[in-house]
This record gives C-alpha cells, structure tokens and sequence, in this order.
C-alpha cells in the first residue's frame, strides 16, 4: 500500500509539472547564453558537466551518494549516465542509468522531466540481484557561474521506488 501511494504521489508531481510547465514550453528554445555570461538555468552548447550528490530513498533507512557526467547538447538538452550507490543495512544496491532532460526557464530555474532507462545490482550477505530501471521523474536546477545546485525526484518504475537526489554539478 505505502508503494501504492509513493507511485501515486509521483505520477500527480509530474502531470502537475507538465501542467505548469506548458505555458512556458516555448521559452525553454528561444533563450540563448551570453558568451560572457553565464545563464541562470542553461548550459554552454556543447559542453560537459560533472556532478555529484546525495540519494535518499522516501521511508528506508540509508543515504546513499549519485554521480553523474552529463553532455549538453544544446543549451536546454543534456544526457548522460548516473551512477547511484546506496547501503541498505547488510545489503547494498548500486544503479547505473543513462538519462536525459530537456530544460524549461521557470522563473529564473532550470525545471526539467527526468527520463531513462538503466540496471540496478542489489546484494546482500546471500545473493545479488540484477533488474532493468525505467525512470520518470522531475528535477529542478539553479546555476551560480559554473556551479550548478540541483534536486531530483526521480521514480523507478518496475521497482516501484522513488528517490530524491540533492547535489551540486560543475561545467568547467
């Protein structure tokens, strides 16, 4: 039942982003960075950003630590890979995905859906166990300069978990 309404809860975030997002959805395309300055919730065309945070599950104890390189494809459209490796009492779970997110200006914030597809190793004392993750989530950034803060509600949708990530990424 509690998985039941975490699932909930996530997809009612969503819709109500996509919602609230659609009336900007033309914006996100049109802004373009100062080459001497850097924007608010974009990323310099063509470039890398390196990040790293913290990962909590919602109602499991442990914290675990994200990683994460991303390509900007464009000032509003990056992907790459996230690694997340998290200690849940005598077992551990690492997850490996490739992501994607496409970035809408909101009130000076980068306000982004989070989407991809990745494995998941869990072991404990006993065995380990590999699954496929598709993902579907929101996320929510803010530049300073090169310095990027940034949170993510992300939601697994064959493991039926969700986890928040909160960190801080780097374009050099």
């Amino acid at each position: 039942m509690q998985v039941h309404h975490s699932r909930s809860l996530i997809l009612y975030i969503l819709l109500l982003a996509i919602a609230c997002l659609s009336p900007f959805a033309g914006r996100g395309q049109d802004i373009q960075p100062d080459n001497n300055q850097y924007h608010a919730c974009f990323f310099e065309k063509h470039s890398f950003t390196l990040g790293a945070g913290l990962s909590l599950e919602p109602g499991k104890k442990g914290l675990g630590t994200n990683g994460r390189l991303y390509y900007n494809i464009r000032e509003n459209i990056c992907f790459g890979p996230e690694v997340t490796y998290e200690e849940k009492g005598k077992s551990t779970e690492t997850e490996i995905n490739l992501v994607f997110h496409y970035i809408f200006e909101v009130f000076h914030f980068g306000i982004y859906p989070v989407v991809g597809a990745g494995i998941s190793n869990e072991k404990n004392s006993k065995h380990g166990e590999h699954n496929f993750i598709a993902l579907a989530g929101v996320g929510v950034h803010r530049n300073w300069n090169r310095l990027t803060f940034f949170s993510e509600l992300d939601f697994s949708i064959y493991e039926e978990e969700s986890t928040m990530v909160f960190g801080l990424m780097l374009t050099p």
